[in-house]
């Protein structure tokens, strides 16, 4: 279980009538995560991890920012070789927005958004690594506003002491 709660100290919110307020926006959220994973042999890590939870703000207008989330990501870890490790994972998430409507039509904004990555670490030395990362992002929504996707690659240098 988790808590969080915000406290905007710049963002002002709407009011039901959609005029802007001098309050400022304050949003809570409550939580459920989990995570398990299995070892097979000494070589690879196969985990999911599971998380649900529910965002209530302050602010009216359209209640903007209460929504409920839902996300699942498994994710797999391979040592290819004693130096170098392979890894993936695949996410989905979805928020379903309680009082917005979509543009398109009357029903209520849901996001469903996907993700992939793929990764390589390879150890140069026990405190010496080097990966690289590729990132597929993508969002469907019945919000046409909401709709992207794009891709990233990174690759770094990593230096523990």
């Amino acid at each position: 279980y988790k808590f969080l709660y915000k406290s905007f100290d710049h963002g002002k919110i709407r009011a039901g009538s959609g005029d802007r307020s001098s309050t400022l926006r304050k949003d809570t959220r409550n939580g459920l995560e989990y995570e398990i994973g299995y070892y097979f042999y000494d070589r690879a890590i196969f985990k999911t991890y599971v998380e649900f939870y529910k965002n209530d703000g302050n602010y009216e207008y359209f209640d903007f920012y209460d929504f409920c989330s839902f996300k699942v990501r498994p994710t797999f870890i391979f040592a290819v070789t004693e130096k170098l490790y392979a890894s993936g994972s695949f996410t989905y998430k979805q928020r379903q927005y309680e009082g917005r409507l979509s543009m398109e039509n009357e029903e209520h904004v849901y996001d469903d958004t996907y993700s992939i990555n793929v990764s390589g670490i390879y150890n140069l030395s026990n405190s010496f690594s080097v990966a690289v990362n590729y990132s597929y992002r993508e969002n469907a929504s019945n919000e046409p506003l909401q709709k992207h996707s794009g891709s990233i690659i990174t690759a770094g240098a990593y230096y523990s002491f």
